[in-house]
C-alpha cells in the first residue's frame, strides 16, 4: 500500500464530517420517535441523549485521524473546533426537542459532554503535535551522528 492510498494521508474537511455525524444522528433519532409514535416500540427519553453523545465521540475520532493528513494543520483545527462546537448544538437542540426535556433533566449527560469537549481538544492538540514532530524529524539532516566517547 501506498503512502497516497493510506488512510492517514487523506484528509476531509470537518465540515463534511460533522455534517454526515449529524444526518446519521438525525435520521436515527427521527426514526426513533416515528416508532414510538407508531407504537412499534418504546423509546426511552434518553435515546436522544446518547445518539447525540455517541456521534460526538464518532466525530472525535474521525476528526483526530484525519487531522493527520491535513495540510494546513491550523486551518484543520479551527474548522474542526468550529465543526464540533455547530454538532454540538444542533445535536443537544434536537435531542432537546426529540424528547422535550432540557440537558439537565436527563442525568450526567451535560458533564458526559462537557468532558468530550476537553477530551477532544486535548486529543486534537496531541496529534496535531504529534504530526508535526514527526514531518520535522523525517525533514531533520543526519549528516553528522553522533560519536562514541
Amino acid at each position: 500500500m501506498s503512502t497516497k492510498d493510506s488512510f492517514f494521508s487523506t484528509s476531509y474537511k470537518p465540515y463534511y464530517q460533522a455534517a454526515i455525524a449529524f444526518g446519521i444522528m438525525l435520521v436515527l433519532i427521527l426514526s426513533s420517535k416515528l416508532m414510538e409514535i407508531l407504537g412499534v416500540m418504546d423509546v426511552s427519553v434518553k435515546f436522544p441523549w446518547k445518539m447525540v453523545g455517541t456521534f460526538l465521540l464518532v466525530y472525535i475520532i474521525f476528526s483526530c485521524l484525519y487531522s493527520i493528513g491535513a495540510k494546513n494543520k491550523m486551518i484543520y483545527w479551527r474548522d474542526s473546533i468550529l465543526s464540533y462546537a455547530a454538532l454540538l448544538g444542533l445535536g443537544i437542540l434536537l435531542a432537546s426537542f426529540a424528547s422535550s426535556t432540557s440537558i439537565y433533566e436527563v442525568g450526567s449527560y451535560h458533564w458526559l459532554f462537557k468532558v468530550l469537549s476537553i477530551v477532544y481538544i486535548v486529543f486534537l492538540t496531541l496529534v496535531n503535535m504529534l504530526t508535526t514532530f514527526m514531518d520535522y524529524a523525517e525533514n531533520e539532516e543526519w549528516d553528522h551522528p553522533r560519536g562514541n566517547k
